[in-house]
């Protein structure tokens, strides 16, 4: 049959659970026709006939013209990174309509207001200083986890300051606290290796790798707050995204979860 975690994964991405079920057991069959699908996936016949277009438009699936008709599977390295990209496509799209609205809201309320307002669940940080005193607050209020994904340029300024007195990270794990971090792919630039290394000893960090460039720049505080880069251009951070709204949240620890599950680890990289 198919294992479940395959099917969770492929859902994650974006296909049903029917979906996940007929290209799963297409990828074991290789080229079957629909009544075959059908036994292997243990969905009726008639669902896969209306499933197979959606998969096809996809470009999981492949017709192949014969009698009777049969169809082939995607390999699943192109199908699951053909999802992927969907996937970023549509956060993509959140992240301008959010900046959107939340640019709507600055214009009808002064900045100071939303600095004052802690309770508020949306705040645009334009402020460089205040981003940075926002990172060090959470840094040292966690509890349970810090996640955050960032350009390597980015990462290596991070980490270079963890061998510092004021080494929050160090800190934070002293607490329990759990570090994963995900940045891009070193190439052969190793000036990190040795301090990713020696942080790497504690069981509480973990670092992975992905193909620059970095799809989403975020924080994660605690899986209760978050923060993103909404900004348009690749040079700068600003202005910066924070939200404690459960559903914003979710949606950042979907995205980390994504990157997390196709990164590579220090010693692949």
């Amino acid at each position: 049959m198919y294992p479940n975690e395959s099917i969770e994964t492929l859902k994650r991405l974006g296909l049903t659970a029917l979906q996940a079920k007929i290209y799963v057991s297409l990828l074991v069959l290789e080229n079957a026709t629909v009544k075959s699908v059908s036994k292997a996936a243990g969905v009726a016949r008639h669902d896969v006939y209306r499933i197979m277009p959606a998969l096809q438009k996809r470009g999981l699936v492949k017709k192949v013209i014969s009698t009777p008709a049969t169809y082939k599977a995607t390999p699943i390295k192109d199908g699951a990174s053909i999802l992927l990209q969907k996937k970023k496509e549509e956060f993509s799209v959140l992240q301008t309509k959010t900046a959107t609205l939340l640019s709507g809201m600055q214009k009808n309320k002064h900045t100071a207001v939303f600095e004052e307002e802690d309770d508020l669940q949306f705040r645009i940080v334009y402020d460089r200083k205040l981003l940075f005193k926002k990172f060090e607050k959470g840094n040292k209020t966690c509890k349970k986890s810090i996640e955050c994904s960032g350009t390597l340029p980015d990462i290596k300024r991070l980490l270079t300051k963890c061998n510092c007195l004021d080494d929050h990270f160090s800190k934070a794990m002293q607490k329990g606290v759990k570090i994963r971090i995900i940045t891009e792919n070193r190439g052969d630039d190793k000036a990190l290796d040795d301090i990713i290394a020696a942080m790497c000893k504690n069981p509480l960090f973990d670092i992975k790798f992905v193909p620059a460039p970095m799809p989403v720049k975020l924080v994660l505080y605690d899986g209760e707050e978050a923060n993103t880069s909404i900004s348009t251009s690749t040079d700068t951070d600003m202005p910066s995204l924070w939200s404690n709204n459960p559903n914003f949240v979710r949606i950042m620890e979907k995205q980390f979860e994504d990157m997390w599950s196709n990164g590579t680890n220090l010693n692949d990289n």
